[in-house]
């Protein structure tokens, strides 16, 4: 429900580990990135498709140490046929995906013509992809953080590079700006782009602020999920002005 989704994952990303974003991406601390695991409380992960379900599941088992793994994906993507997998995408030569780029590029204009780049991360990216294909979205690609923590530096600085001529880059996400991901994200992508000289702010979309985690309503609660998710991605994906 709402008390767990939103104030739990916001209490875990916030003690997740002491890594200096703004330190980490200085050309000669690049190479610290690859040990943020052992220096951090535990993992949390947000994943989409089945078969990084297994993967995942599979890398705590086999890993030489042990860190704690929090796993933030909703039940609906349980029984949501979109997230299914098939098998070869568990076999041989297989492994976890920290970043998921987008995963349609064929129903897209060239990436070096892409307009919007919207980060996500769970099951929003489902909600996304449905209304990009309703709209016939061209210029809008989708990329989905699997992992959230220990953040994917490496994997999100390659993707930003394969977007060129990208103009606006977004962090969506359907808890209000003060719960999810937001705020442990944010400061990161931005370094990462400021590295890159992409002259741009990481803009965030998603419900206003809230003071409570739940509105005590489950009915009230769903409406307002809707509704806002349907002004999101009308916001994200039908607009052509640049947004604010």
């Amino acid at each position: 429900g709402d008390v767990y989704k939103r104030q739990y994952q916001r209490r875990v990303h916030g003690q997740l580990c002491d890594d200096d974003y703004i330190e980490l991406n200085k050309p000669e601390n690049l190479r610290k990135r690859n040990f943020l695991v052992f220096h951090s409380n535990w993992q949390v992960a947000n994943v989409t498709t089945a078969a990084n379900y297994f993967h995942l599941l599979r890398r705590q088992m086999l890993r030489e140490f042990r860190k704690p793994l929090v796993l933030m994906s909703p039940k609906k993507l349980l029984r949501l046929r979109a997230a299914t997998s098939n098998i070869e995408d568990m076999g041989p030569g297989t492994s976890f995906k920290k970043v998921f780029d987008e995963a349609y590029p064929q129903e897209l204009v060239p990436m070096k013509e892409v307009r919007r780049l919207v980060f996500c991360t769970g099951q929003i990216y489902y909600d996304l992809l449905e209304k990009r294909r309703a709209t016939k979205t061209k210029d809008v690609a989708i990329i989905r953080l699997e992992q959230v923590g220990p953040f994917p530096y490496e994997e999100v600085e390659t993707l930003l590079k394969e977007y060129p001529g990208a103009k606006e880059f977004v962090w969506a996400q359907e808890e209000p700006l003060n719960f999810g991901a937001w705020n442990f994200v944010s400061p990161r992508i931005q370094v990462l782009m400021d590295n890159q000289k992409i002259k741009k702010e990481l803009i965030f979309q998603g419900r206003p602020p809230s003071g409570s985690p739940a509105t005590g309503s489950v009915s009230y609660t769903h409406l307002r999920a809707h509704e806002t998710g349907r002004n999101l991605v009308c916001r994200l994906l039908l607009e052509k002005k640049k947004l604010v």
